[in-house]
């Protein structure tokens, strides 16, 4: 007699530093035409939770096989499309709507970071003599930083060039692919999709608007522990992590209105806002500060204005999604414009 359960062959999580608890359920997982078909051939079923998507195969528990082995080398893809149109407003995505760009993701990248399985690749250790946009990442001892205007050999201690993450690892440049229905240019280019799903996945791919990113689950029996296919009762999630966007935070005042902007709390590590210049009533950091969901009372830092007359506004409002402005100079960080009427 057999009998049959269904282990857990893979999660796949979403994750973006925007938000308080880190959960992103922005994008939906969408298994390629090929993929739902091998899925069902090897009696695996999927489905999606919040930011999760979850993998079970089914195993016959007397013996505590698969009743359909996985053949080795095969490849599960799945799209994402982004169901939110702020998405790129508060998130630093290398790709962030460019025509032609997704991002790629596969658990053959094999780079865990603090106890997470990550499926985006390693970002790239800091070089002197590489030239960084706004936005870039870097990597030098484990920690992450990111560059704030276009430099070549600014060292990661200059603040004005770099502003220091953390130890995590983030969605970077060098999880860039490229798409091309020209088979030439798909040829020439080694960063073009073809070369690392299947064709079929491909055609489809170019035939399916509105897709911004593509997971790859390779069965490979050679990757480490973890990030091979193992079915399991329990299993570490494989994570894709996203960094929120750091834009200078411009409060703008009535034009009647003047005094300054001071930062209430923490006292240290933060900007303070320079007495208004150019444009007038307009207050810009010192250098970006990071978007994210949650509220002043709540949030890392506050800030208040002191009008000239005397008069405290307090607390102000963080900068939001909504409103992003373009940077003033090529190479500069965005804006998020905050308009003050008191």
């Amino acid at each position: 007699m057999i009998n049959i359960t269904f282990f857990n062959l893979f999660t796949i999580e979403i994750l973006n530093r925007y938000y308080a608890d880190k959960v992103c359920d922005d994008f939906s997982f969408i298994p390629s035409a090929q993929t739902a078909s091998m899925l069902s051939g090897y009696k695996i079923v999927y489905k999606q939770y919040d930011n999760r998507l979850y993998a079970g195969i089914q195993v016959d528990t007397t013996t505590g096989n698969v009743t359909v082995p996985i053949d080795e080398g095969a490849q599960f893809v799945f799209f994402l499309k982004c169901n939110n149109s702020l998405f790129y407003n508060f998130t630093n995505s290398p790709v962030g709507g460019i025509q032609g760009n997704l991002l790629y993701f596969t658990n053959k990248n094999n780079n865990p970071v603090n106890g997470r399985l990550m499926i985006s690749a390693a970002i790239t250790p800091y070089g002197g003599g590489t030239t960084y946009k706004a936005g870039d990442l870097a990597l030098s001892g484990g920690s992450v930083f990111e560059a704030i205007k276009t430099s070549t050999g600014a060292p990661l201690t200059d603040a004005t060039a770099w502003l220091a993450v953390d130890t995590d690892s983030y969605v970077s440049a060098n999880d860039v692919k490229h798409i091309n229905p020209d088979k030439l240019l798909q040829a020439a280019d080694p960063n073009d999709l073809t070369h690392f799903i299947p064709a079929a996945d491909y055609a489809e791919l170019l035939s399916t608007p509105g897709i911004c990113g593509v997971i790859n689950i390779v069965n490979d029996s050679t990757l480490p522990v973890g990030y091979k296919l193992a079915p399991a009762a329990k299993i570490t999630p494989f994570s894709i992590y996203f960094l929120n966007r750091a834009t200078k935070w411009k409060y703008i005042l009535l034009s009647s209105s003047t005094g300054t902007i001071t930062q209430t709390a923490p006292t240290t590590g933060t900007p303070a806002f320079p007495s208004p210049g150019v444009p007038a009533n307009s207050f810009i950091s010192a250098f970006p500060l990071r978007l994210n969901e949650l509220q002043p009372a709540t949030n890392a830092f506050t800030f208040q204005l002191v009008t000239s007359g005397g008069q405290t506004v307090s607390t102000l409002p963080l900068a939001g999604a909504e409103t992003i402005a373009t940077p003033d100079i090529v190479g500069d960080p965005f804006y998020s414009d905050i308009y003050l009427n008191y």
